[in-house]
């Protein structure tokens, strides 16, 4: 769980921290998992789907015992646009 500034802590049943490994980083919708009403913000609900335990390919290589550490997760406004479809070509040719 974060904290309102997106601060959070990392443990391992009682251990502070993860011990050094890799984890792949999974992301949940804390107010959803409580039964209320999510927010509908595309970019939050994409992140939400991105870092999902179906769907997250984040990779966390801990180097060494960890309590914490930055991620920059991606957004749809990372992604590049599609490349224009050209008009007035007929694809079924």
């Amino acid at each position: 769980m974060t904290n309102i500034e997106g601060r959070f802590e990392m443990n391992t049943g009682r251990h502070l921290g993860v011990p050094p490994g890799k984890y792949t980083v999974h992301i949940c919708d804390p107010v959803e998992a409580d039964g209320r009403k999510t927010s509908s913000d595309p970019e939050y609900l994409y992140v939400i789907d991105r870092y999902s335990s179906a769907k997250s390919d984040y990779i966390y290589d801990a180097d060494r015992d960890r309590i914490d550490f930055e991620m920059k997760l991606d957004t749809k406004e990372d992604i590049p646009p599609a490349a224009p479809t050209p008009t007035g070509i007929d694809a079924s040719r």
